[in-house]
């Protein structure tokens, strides 16, 4: 699990911020979770954000096993502290969700 780790850290580091400013122009969290909404989607993974008192909770099943959990759950978490986001964290073995304030994104 720890190269796991090790690879999904470096990516989540680097590829992120490639990707934002060549689709979308800018480096901004709103953005970055509109990507990881429709590569989740694209994937066929079930996705859903579940608005809470001071939370959005963003849910996605991916029916891979615990060590894409623990890839996913290290990339994005990588991806979020490169973007200067500390997000809250859960995983099971098909399933990664993460929490963020709702004074930083707000979907309403």
């Amino acid at each position: 699990d720890a190269a796991i780790m090790e690879v999904a850290d470096a990516s989540g580091k680097n590829v992120p911020r490639d990707m934002l400013l060549a689709m979308r122009g800018k480096m901004d969290i709103k953005e970055w979770i509109s990507i990881l909404r429709s590569r989740a989607k694209a994937s066929g993974f079930h996705y859903a954000e579940i608005i809470e008192d001071d939370y959005v909770k963003f849910v996605m099943k991916h029916d891979m096993g615990m060590k894409w959990s623990i890839y996913f759950q290290t990339y994005y978490n990588s991806s979020f502290k490169m973007l200067g986001y500390d997000v809250e964290f859960g995983i099971t073995n098909n399933t990664c969700s993460y929490k963020i304030s709702r004074k930083i994104y707000d979907p309403e």
